[in-house]
């Protein structure tokens, strides 16, 4: 019963990446559309901000439900990198 749920976790979430990624384009291309007016553009600017930022916090849900779901498969690959805090602070 768990392991279905995982993968059916797993399965929504690859179901709800794509269409937010669509999502995310598509307010992305109407906030730089150069075709729009001045007054279309202000209006319109501070929903499309609004929705994207939703949107964006959705497909952290998303990602962090992938992640989880790698975890508790002991799927996840730990990464090794040379971290040098001087170059980070500046």
């Amino acid at each position: 019963m768990i392991e279905r749920a995982k993968l059916s976790a797993e399965a929504l979430s690859h179901e709800m990446r794509a269409p937010l990624a669509s999502i995310i384009m598509i307010i992305d291309s109407l906030l730089g559309n150069p075709s729009m007016s001045i007054d279309q553009k202000n209006s319109s600017r501070k929903y499309l901000k609004q929705v994207k930022a939703h949107a964006n916090l959705l497909m952290n849900y998303v990602q962090d439900l992938l992640d989880m779901r790698q975890i508790s498969c002991k799927q996840f690959m730990k990464k090794v990198s040379n971290f040098d805090p001087d170059i980070a602070i500046r």
